[in-house]
């Protein structure tokens, strides 16, 4: 199946808002998180840039989209944001070097978990909900889970928001949309590159006077 595929600014922007979403959220959650990965040295664990970089992001989206009524939910180890409606719910995945290229089809970097790849099977229904708490215990049935897939690259950093749903063999991802949003170009002066030895240190010793 090939994907719907939305790159132009307005017809962006025109998509994200019809999911409640604006630009500047998802761009600024991405920004953040790529600022606290770039915060880690070569002598940090190699995997741990890029867990930051998810976590900050999540992170992110909740503190910007739950003052407006959207809700947390971690239901089997899935950690989403959810739509006040209930209709749709965003998760975070760090994708491949196709990721926001409209001309090809990009994959996380690591296989959906059962939850994710549950939320895929159910990608095709809607639901209205309502719920006052600010957390919810579970994904609602129906709710359309949307992944925001991002790629740290060289120099820049390229973010789409899609859709999963299940592939010919039964397993996702291949996405039905893809919202392509605009890249991130890196700071060079944020790049932190850490010395082969530390700086030595000269102390002076003074004589004190009798």
């Amino acid at each position: 199946m090939e994907a719907a595929v939305v790159t132009k600014d307005q017809d962006v922007a025109g998509r994200l808002n019809q999911l409640g979403l604006t630009l500047e959220v998802l761009a600024e959650a991405v920004r953040l998180g790529e600022a606290r990965r770039a915060d880690c040295t070569p002598n940090h664990p190699k995997n741990l840039p890029g867990f930051i970089g998810w976590g900050e992001i999540v992170r992110e989206l909740r503190d910007r989209l739950l003052p407006h009524g959207w809700k947390r939910c971690s239901a089997g180890g899935l950690e989403t944001v959810v739509s006040p409606d209930c209709k749709i719910a965003i998760a975070v995945r760090n994708g491949d070097d196709a990721t926001g290229l409209a001309h090809r089809n990009p994959k996380p970097t690591h296989p959906f978990g059962t939850t994710l790849k549950d939320a895929a099977i159910c990608n095709q229904i809607t639901i209205s909900c309502l719920d006052p708490k600010d957390e919810l215990e579970e994904l609602p049935a129906g709710c359309l889970t949307w992944v925001l897939l991002v790629h740290s690259s060289e120099h820049e950093v390229r973010s789409e928001l899609s859709l999963p749903i299940l592939g010919e063999d039964r397993s996702p991802p291949e996405w039905e949309s893809r919202i392509i949003l605009p890249p991130i170009v890196k700071d060079a002066t944020r790049l932190i590159q850490t010395p082969e030895t530390e700086p030595s240190i000269e102390i002076k010793l003074e004589r004190r006077a009798e």
